[in-house]
């Protein structure tokens, strides 16, 4: 039977090339052996030319791992290696076992049956750096790509991969760096993200669901697609040129320094949810088709520049407004409010229209808003909440009467 991988050889330069063109991927290796288990270095000196051994990664997994040999469902893996045909595992299917390990997967699949991990890339908290897996699909396992620890600091890239089921999962002790990336959205596809103390790095790839807590994020020039954002005590998140459909992005609990901008938002209930997410930036993005576009409670937000296109029941709805700092300034509201939801506010007001402000202790800064067609108010605010007016805010009406706000 043909071995599913066969070690990889030659230069630090890994790429494949349709019709031999390179793809210009360079994935970092070094030329000096890898670091091995006491055990397998007193193999190597007694002549062994193929190393079979128990893994210490979990009771009943046995494992391969050779300096020649290929590798298969269970195997520790100590050199970059290839795939050459698909491998189904009915547990673990390869454990990282040493730095700047590329796993080369070639257009092929690893196939779990529901349990185990696709690969293990930190097995008990080792700290192995320079992990990449690229170019093909991982389904059926509990866990596609992850550990099974709290792990120190480490370093993982997924490069043009699918990713079906099992969540890729990092969970850090030292900050841990994930990078998830594809050349084009169709060949970067992953069902689900669990990451917590990691860097988190994922650009142009299909995704549906993410859930980061105390991690630093980047999310750019992607698609996510009926799931959703959850953020939870980030710093300095960055969301940046993405279209999002039926997927709700939420920022709360002491997520500081989050920046929205130049994205789309569509077809989502509340698309961007905003509790207590000090130094929130809005801007540049379109939210279209959603019930509400941006819905804050106790947030600290700017909100500039962005257009609101008809969301059925209001543009921005903010139920508790308790930061003065927060300021929607240039935005443009059009078609709003035409079909509500018959959400109210605490006071018993219903929310439709561009601007809801409900119940708060701290006002809002409004300057430079355009609202054109909206049903329902252009601004209500609900008193005693109150509004500072920046001036050029131009749509009616505005409400109730009397408003310190002049609306054209």
């Amino acid at each position: 039977m043909t071995a599913p991988f066969q070690r990889k050889e030659g230069a630090g330069i890994s790429s494949i090339g349709d019709g031999g063109h390179m793809r210009g991927e360079r994935f970092f290796r070094t030329g000096h052996r890898p670091r091995r288990s006491t055990t397998t270095r007193w193999l190597v000196r007694a002549g062994c030319s193929v190393l079979l051994l128990t893994a210490t990664v979990g009771p009943g997994r046995a494992s391969a791992a050779s300096a020649d040999a290929p590798v298969t469902c269970g195997s520790v893996v100590t050199a970059s290696v290839t795939l050459t045909g698909d491998l189904t595992c009915p547990g673990d299917a390869l454990i990282v076992g040493a730095d700047n390990v590329t796993i080369d997967l070639a257009g092929h699949t690893l196939r779990g049956a529901g349990t185990g991990t696709g690969v293990q890339v930190s097995p008990q908290g080792t700290a192995w750096t320079g992990t990449v897996i690229r170019d093909g699909r991982i389904e059926g396992f509990a866990t596609s790509v992850g550990d099974d620890a709290l792990t120190p600091h480490i370093t993982v890239g997924l490069r043009d991969m699918t990713i079906a089921g099992g969540p890729v999962k990092l969970r850090g002790g030292a900050w841990p760096e994930l990078s998830i990336s594809g050349s084009s959205l169709r060949r970067c596809e992953v069902d689900a993200v669990d990451a917590r103390q990691v860097r988190l790095t994922i650009d142009g790839c299909t995704l549906h669901r993410v859930s980061a807590r105390s991690t630093y994020t980047t999310l750019t020039s992607s698609r996510v697609i009926s799931g959703g954002l959850s953020f939870n005590e980030n710093n300095a998140g960055l969301v940046t040129g993405n279209v999002f459909d039926n997927a709700p992005i939420s920022a709360d609990n002491n997520s500081w320094n989050f920046v929205l901008r130049d994205n789309v938002f569509k077809n989502a209930d509340i698309a961007v949810r905003a509790g207590w997410a000090p130094g929130t930036l809005v801007e540049d993005n379109t939210f279209k088709n959603n019930s509400i576009g941006v819905y804050g409670d106790r947030s600290d937000a700017t909100i500039a520049r962005n257009r609101f296109i008809g969301n059925r029941t209001a543009g921005i709805y903010v139920r508790n407004s308790t930061s003065s700092t927060s300021s929607f300034i240039d935005n443009v509201f059009k078609g709003n409010g035409r079909d509500p939801s018959g959400l109210t506010d605490e006071a018993g007001h219903p929310v439709r229209g561009a601007i809801h402000i409900g119940r708060g202790s701290s006002p809002i800064t409004l300057t430079g808003n355009v609202g054109k067609h909206n049903a329902g108010y252009f601004v209500w605010i609900t008193p005693p909440a109150g509004v500072i007016d920046g001036g050029g805010n131009r749509g009616r009406p505005c409400g109730p009467q009397p408003l310190p706000l002049i609306c054209h």
